[in-house]
């Protein structure tokens, strides 16, 4: 909290945003009802977040305390997980010393420019050799990427070296060229085709000049 209320402090135009409330409702009054796998409001409900979030805070209320369901649900949990990475049990509502390890995705932009309005600066542009600018599906900003036929760290300079798609992907029925950023594939001479395993690969030319036809006349009399 002390991290977020410093980086609210020295950015605060980057926090300007309307505040919303969602939310769930789960209700219980036998361990008998509670479906193993579903996740719909009996022992168990959930709520997305939209896009744009930029932190959450999570609050959890019960009625009665909990007095009415001790025998199986002593308290209550809460936690963000990444969206069907997590399947509900019953006996759940009574492990609270479990040690659950669940996956969360937490997106992030650079900056609230988008891509065309990063470029316009190259000494602040983040994207490096061989990497391209990608606009971000939750929020302001942009980020970087290896463009097609590159891998590596597209935020360090030379941080994108190129694939050799010939060793890696073999995509070649013959013989396969490496070239930067991409490949090609060629036939041996007398073969015709892509090359590609999976195109029309390599089939032997078949020269119709050499063709003779021979007719044989016959009467019958």
């Amino acid at each position: 909290l002390r991290l977020l209320q410093f980086i609210r402090q020295q950015f605060p135009f980057q926090y300007l945003a309307q505040d919303y409330a969602t939310g769930c409702l789960s209700l219980c009054d036998e361990i008998s009802d509670v479906i193993n796998g579903s996740c719909s409001g009996i022992g168990c409900c959930q709520a997305s977040f939209p896009r744009g979030v930029r932190d959450y805070e999570i609050s959890l209320t019960s009625y009665y305390n909990h007095t009415r369901v001790l025998s199986f649900n002593p308290c209550s949990h809460a936690f963000v997980v990444e969206e069907g990475e997590y399947e509900f049990s019953a006996s759940h509502l009574n492990n609270s010393s479990e040690d659950w390890k669940l996956p969360m995705i937490l997106d992030w932009t650079i900056g609230d420019h988008s891509c065309s309005e990063a470029k316009k600066n190259p000494e602040t542009y983040a994207c490096k050799e061989n990497a391209i600018c990608r606009e971000p599906e939750n929020g302001n900003g942009y980020l970087c990427k290896c463009g097609d036929g590159f891998q590596g760290n597209p935020y360090l300079s030379n941080g994108c070296q190129d694939i050799d798609e010939c060793e890696t992907l073999r995509p070649c029925s013959s013989t396969c060229h490496n070239t930067f950023g991409g490949f090609y594939c060629s036939c041996p001479k007398g073969y015709e085709g892509d090359g590609r395993r999976d195109g029309s690969g390599c089939s032997p030319i078949v020269n119709h000049h050499n063709w003779k036809l021979h007719i044989t006349q016959t009467a019958i009399g």
